[in-house]
């Protein structure tokens, strides 16, 4: 749980100063390089440990991400692994996101189908939602065979059910309802 607290607190802080500096597509860039990076559980492992020097976690960071993002993006890093905790770097850059998706007035979901939908019908749906609240709609695709057909589209707290599988069970109620 403090976890997740400072990665929101990092996030907030690196949202802030991206507004301020104008700089929102670098950090974009920056944090998503940085996670690259830190997907190498060796490396993750040594910038975590309290056993490795201070002095060769800041080498190892200047070598490895160089020129490649801005200062400030090597400062944060170099502050989590002198914390031991560049681990949260991946909570950072969802929350980072999820503030730049609010600040652009973006709505992020879940389009759940029986089958793979092609991108023209995905792209319909999320039009439709879209329209039903008021703001951008970006969905992403998963395929559950379970509800037989139709889709379900999760929102947020909401859940836009139009799949078969609950339209029968509806069914089967009301024929059970009447007997």
């Amino acid at each position: 749980m403090v976890k997740e607290v400072s990665a929101k607190r990092y996030a907030q802080a690196i949202f802030t100063i991206a507004i301020d500096t104008n700089s929102i597509e670098r950090w974009e860039t920056d944090l998503a390089t940085i996670e690259e990076i830190l997907t190498h559980k060796d490396l993750l492992d040594i910038l975590d440990s309290p056993q490795i020097p201070r002095s060769s976690k800041i080498h190892v960071i200047g070598e490895l991400l160089g020129n490649s993002v801005s200062e400030l993006a090597i400062n944060l890093i170099t502050l989590l692994a002198l914390d031991n905790i560049a681990h949260i770097i991946k909570n950072i850059k969802l929350d980072f996101l999820k503030l730049l998706d609010e600040h652009r007035g973006i709505t992020r979901g879940t389009l759940i189908s029986a089958v793979s939908m092609n991108p023209s019908q995905t792209s319909k749906i999320g039009q439709l939602l879209s329209d039903r609240i008021g703001n951008p709609v970006e969905l992403t695709a998963q395929i559950n065979p379970a509800i037989i057909g139709g889709f379900l589209a999760k929102i947020g707290d909401k859940v836009i059910d139009g799949s078969i599988k609950t339209k029968l069970s509806e069914m089967r109620r009301q024929i059970i309802k009447q007997v």
